[in-house]
């Protein structure tokens, strides 16, 4: 069963990164939402919890985005775009702790003993601590990943390059790709299913009505539109059910059971559930 899309954007238009009854039961969620009016407009992280409204975390007039939560819930990890303030930041509590300097560093994403912080800086992959030390090159890359995905286990990283997803070992930069087209993977909690965005592998995907959300098992087998429309940064619930996306416009939740598609009511980028 094909989903009708809410609403569509140009895909250049969407920016990629992981309680109650409206932000839904898996936990709090943060999101980069549009905050302001005019020329004062930005993205600034919020954390949503069960009554659906948004209480901001950063107000700073620069895009923050791309947020990610370390294992604990207890810190955010994001990035901050600006030539000045371009970087990776840690949230802790009401304390914003500046980790890279960096307009170009992106797509942060804890590993899953919180003990290492995975990143992109344009075309290259790197790994550093959570106080932003040892920062260690993994590998380079043809374009700019725009989410990064740890294995359950730590040993390797799932991302897109040039339009293809791939995996590499943290340890020794060796690549695999899992012969799938796509952008954006994130992968299930429990390391058995990928997200991802594709085209279906029809035409450009800009004007390919077979665009979408697809689900596949880890290594990349059984590729399944779970939703049709120009869809942006992916992250998944803590049980599996869920997907947290933006059509362009809004935050939506994508019930992979069901196969529907629910709006949010924020206008924004993207997010992540709490762990």
């Amino acid at each position: 069963m094909k989903l009708v899309v809410i609403a569509l954007a140009c895909l250049g238009c969407l920016q990629l990164a992981p309680g109650g009854s409206a932000a839904g039961s898996s936990g709090d969620l943060v999101v980069s939402i549009w905050h302001g009016a005019g020329a004062g407009r930005n993205l600034d992280l919020a954390l949503v919890s069960g009554d659906g409204r948004p209480r901001f975390l950063t107000r700073v007039g620069v895009d923050d985005h791309s947020p990610s939560w370390a294992p604990d819930g207890g810190q955010i990890v994001f990035a901050r775009r600006g030539a000045r303030r371009g970087g990776i930041y840690l949230l802790r509590g009401s304390t914003t702790i500046r980790l890279t300097h960096g307009p170009l560093d992106a797509a942060p994403a804890f590993s899953p003993d919180g003990k290492r912080i995975a990143f992109s800086r344009h075309t290259r992959l790197l790994v550093m601590r959570p106080n932003g030390s040892g920062q260690r090159l993994i590998v380079r890359t043809q374009l700019a990943p725009r989410q990064i995905t740890w294995s359950v286990d730590g040993k390797r990283l799932l991302y897109s390059d040039e339009g293809r997803l791939r995996t590499v070992q943290v340890s020794s930069g060796a690549v695999d790709e899992l012969g799938v087209a796509g952008l954006r993977p994130a992968l299930s909690s429990d390391g058995s299913q990928i997200a991802y965005l594709a085209s279906g592998g029809v035409g450009p995907f800009y004007r390919d009505l077979n665009w979408g959300v697809y689900v596949a098992d880890s290594a990349g087998a059984g590729p399944t539109r779970v939703a049709d429309g120009l869809f942006g940064p992916l992250s998944w619930s803590p049980d599996g059910a869920r997907l947290l996306a933006t059509n362009g416009r809004e935050l939506v939740f994508v019930d992979l059971a069901a196969r529907t598609i629910r709006p949010l009511g924020l206008a924004g980028s993207g997010g992540a559930f709490r762990p």
